[in-house]
């Protein structure tokens, strides 16, 4: 019976044979437990546990995942990075809980130090308007309140009108 007349899971069959005959150094597989049934399914677990080179899953099956993985990779949506989990699908999912526990931890520490950090910005800035008053007209604000730049601004003025005046 020629390839393409065989149904999915025959096709899956077929290829996995090729695979244990072509001895590859990595195999990619997509979704390999839609179509064979229990047997074909035994018969993956078995290969993969004995196959020497690198197998890249995409899967959905956590039986599987558990009985042939020692160590699981997760692309993350948000950073874009790989995560790196050593041993089967289960530890996969006690690690990364505690990752997000502690991310959560880690979360409320920085909220609680920002919020700190900004009452004491706002006492700060209490403080510093309560502190400087300044006119409509002066715009030099480290000069301000300083004494012998304030009288000079005044000595030139009177010089500057009565050069006017001359």
């Amino acid at each position: 019976m020629p390839f393409k007349f065989l149904s999915g899971g025959e096709k899956t069959k077929v290829m996995l044979c090729a695979l244990s005959i072509l001895e590859p150094d990595i195999i990619l597989i997509d979704e390999p437990t839609n179509c064979p049934d229990w047997r074909g399914i035994e018969w993956l677990a078995s290969f993969l546990k004995n196959f020497d080179g690198g197998v890249v899953m995409v899967m959905h099956d956590r039986s599987l995942i558990n009985a042939v993985s020692n160590r699981i990779s997760e692309l993350s949506p948000h950073t874009k990075k790989f995560t790196h989990f050593k041993g089967q699908y289960k530890h996969y999912l006690e690690e990364e809980d505690k990752r997000r526990q502690r991310q959560i931890e880690e979360r409320k520490h920085q909220e609680k130090d920002l919020r700190k950090l900004a009452l004491k910005a706002n006492k700060a800035k209490g403080r510093e308007k309560s502190r400087i008053v300044r006119s409509g007209t002066d715009r030099d604000k480290l000069s301000y309140n300083n004494m012998e730049q304030r009288a000079q601004k005044g000595v030139n003025r009177a010089f500057t009108q009565l050069s006017d005046k001359v």
